[in-house]
């Protein structure tokens, strides 16, 4: 939704894109904006300075690296930026960049002088997400860097991985290539505009919203929620009639393409590591609204204390954002339980993620509890339930509120 003229679309050269994005609380939905400042302090002045850090976390002296993971029917395939800061007296830390969204991971390699050339032997290099099982291992050749993937959800999955260094960290270079059948957009003429918010089917009709917001330069940010709850935060660019999209969040690996068509129209694939890609087809639409999520199964009734119990997967980015979250929540109020159930995974991949939460997870298999991360809210008049919780911070906030309010009246005694 924009204000002012239902009909008026965004200037292109405006720093921001601004979104009004439905969260569902329970049967609430709530309206929050959602600005989208596109990575890189993009402007409207196009030979404005652009940062090559990620926002907040690090700060100069970076290596910058461009990897796509190989999807099966995606061309291209799930693209991301990774920057990489050697730690003084060794090692490295490393973030994952994914449009605002910066998610640490752990280097495994560092550079050597002469890695790939014809007297040595190639270099191996590699990063690791702990919490998920995650490994990447590549090793440098002079074409760039090539390796495999392996991924644990709910089994294991291994991808081709490949990757060059950049110059510099730009938004731009996370596709920098256009694809062979998107059609430039004449001298002289508008370009196709992807901003703003679209209704998408995705495969046989899994209903799903997209947020867009594309920059004077062509980098786009967005948001994609679908009936199984939301994919993170996408990035990449628009070229001509073409915008490709996304996202990389230490284990799962996500691609979107759309091709506009006639009539604020749109057609593509959409590529999700560990399942078939699907057809997508869209219309712009400002009202749509996010496609409600299967009912929540009801948890047990409420305990003499108010407690917090969270429903999780543990592959999922925002079941470990979600745990994260109540555990603070847990360590600030006296008086409040919170409790971790796995409903799905292994004994080991638990185990493994409980280890990297640093909590308790319980394995109770729940065939009913199909959307994670769920929180029921435990020990008032009449029990509820949250959820999914969103894997993007900037969704999730809202909810965290909703879960902030609740605590303050049902344990008054809480310690700020």
């Amino acid at each position: 939704m924009t204000s002012g003229d239902p009909d008026a679309r965004p200037d292109r050269s405006t720093a921001m894109g601004k979104r009004v994005v439905f969260v569902t609380i329970g049967s609430v939905v709530v309206f929050a904006t959602l600005v989208l400042s596109l990575t890189g302090v993009i402007t409207g002045n196009k030979g404005a300075v652009r940062r090559a850090a990620p926002i907040g976390s690090m700060e100069g002296g970076l290596t910058w690296y461009r990897f796509e993971i190989a999807l099966a029917g995606a061309t291209p395939g799930a693209a991301f930026l990774m920057a990489v800061e050697a730690i003084p007296g060794g090692g490295n830390k490393a973030v994952i960049v994914n449009g605002r969204e910066e998610l640490p991971v752990t280097w495994t390699g560092r550079t050597e002088s002469g890695c790939g050339d014809g007297g040595k032997a190639a270099c191996e290099f590699g990063f690791e997400v702990p919490a998920f099982g995650t490994r990447a291992a590549f090793e440098q050749r002079p074409q760039g860097l090539f390796g495999t993937l392996e991924l644990q959800t709910k089994g294991s999955s291994t991808l081709p991985i490949s990757g060059f260094r950049l110059s510099e960290g730009l938004p731009e270079m996370r596709y920098p290539q256009a694809p062979t059948d998107a059609i430039e957009t004449p001298a002289g003429k508008e370009p196709v505009d992807f901003n703003r918010r679209w209704r998408l089917a995705l495969g046989e009709g899994l209903p799903a919203v997209l947020d867009i917001a594309v920059s004077s330069t062509d980098s786009a940010v967005g948001t994609l929620v679908t009936a199984k709850g939301d994919l993170g935060q996408l990035a990449g660019r628009q070229f001509g009639d073409t915008l490709l999209l996304s996202n990389f969040d230490g284990v799962r690996a996500v691609a979107l393409r759309l091709k506009a068509g006639p009539g604020d129209t749109a057609t593509g694939a959409l590529a999700v590591s560990g399942e078939a890609t699907v057809a997508v087809s869209g219309k712009r639409d400002d009202d749509a609204a996010e496609p409600m999520t299967p009912e929540i199964p009801d948890a047990s009734p409420a305990g003499k204390r108010p407690e917090l119990l969270v429903w999780l997967r543990p592959w999922e980015r925002a079941s470990a954002e979600t745990v994260a979250v109540v555990k603070r929540l847990g360590e600030r109020h006296e008086g409040l339980d919170v409790s971790f159930v796995a409903v799905e995974g292994d004994a080991d991949a638990v185990k493994r993620f409980a280890t990297a939460a640093g909590v308790s997870v319980r394995l109770a298999p729940r065939a009913d509890v199909t959307v994670t991360p769920v929180v029921h809210l435990l020990g008032g008049v009449t029990p509820q339930k949250l959820g999914p919780i969103a894997s993007t911070a900037i969704l999730r906030a809202s909810q965290v509120k909703a879960i902030d309010e609740w605590i303050a009246q049902v344990v008054p005694q809480s310690v700020p």
